[in-house]
């Protein structure tokens, strides 16, 4: 514990509250709409956090050339916490996009809403994922995780040992690949029942080819569609897996990214 404090001591602080503000005001659940987390609450955060950081973790000092050397410091400290908080908080975009895929089937595509969360416009069914996942996340705890796991990064990326020049590309790749990927397993019951439907009109046009099966088969796709999302509403648990342990590779990811 440092029980002293000095200049060298004050820029250490600086260099832990650089990157504790960055992760913060890009991080999930504290990024959330204005309305929903005030900047004075994210401020308060930082600077308890950052005090708790300065005296828990090991002293490491950090060397630098002057006025410029000591900015660039700070800039590397602030990359490094937003990197690490918006990689993490993208991954909460899949459920938005999600959604979309599932509106295409029903026919609500053209449906969109404002998402006072993300101030993005999204679809209805994105924003019912979104909004149950986010309460699942957070009635199992998953903020204390998500600060734990900022913490951990620490032993990782020291003060003052960023790297700057690292490859992002591959957490990037790998990131794309899995938004697509989560997005279709989390569409693909209703995908499936669309395609049943799709099948039985076929049928049906054929047996019956005075029906208009355009206007029937709205109807019949919105009704089998709302049916299969009560139904999907089972899965949540398992959609919340997906999105933790997607938040887990990827915040992984961008620490060794980031390491020495």
């Amino acid at each position: 514990m440092q029980l002293q404090f000095t200049i060298e001591n004050l820029e250490y602080l600086l260099f832990i509250a650089a990157r504790v503000s960055a992760f913060v005001y890009t991080a999930p659940f504290f990024n959330f709409g204005r309305s929903m987390v005030p900047a004075r609450v994210k401020a308060g955060f930082t600077f308890f956090l950052s005090i708790i950081l300065y005296f828990a973790l090991p002293y490491n000092e950090v060397t630098y050339e002057g006025i410029y050397g000591f900015v660039i410091e700070v800039i590397e400290e602030v990359i490094a916490g937003a990197f690490m908080g918006f990689m993490t908080d993208a991954v909460m975009m899949i459920l938005n996009f999600a959604g979309r895929l599932i509106d295409i089937e029903i026919g609500f595509s053209m449906v969109t809403m404002m998402d006072p969360l993300f101030n993005v416009d999204s679809s209805v069914s994105g924003n019912m994922y979104t909004y149950f996942v986010i309460m699942m996340l957070l009635a199992g705890g998953y903020q204390r995780w998500l600060i734990q796991a900022f913490v951990d990064s620490y032993r990782v990326i020291p003060v003052g040992a960023v790297n700057v020049a690292a490859d992002i590309s591959k957490v990037m790749l790998t990131f794309c690949t899995d938004y697509f990927v989560i997005a279709v397993k989390i569409a693909l019951p209703l995908y499936s029942m669309m395609l049943i439907v799709n099948i039985v009109l076929g049928i049906m046009a054929k047996v019956a080819p005075q029906m208009n099966m355009f206007v029937v088969g709205m109807q019949l796709k919105v009704l089998g569609g709302l049916f299969v999302l009560t139904l999907m509403m089972q899965l949540l648990p398992g959609v919340t897996n997906f999105m933790v342990d997607e938040m887990v590779k990827i915040l992984r990811l961008a620490v060794e990214a980031l390491s020495p």
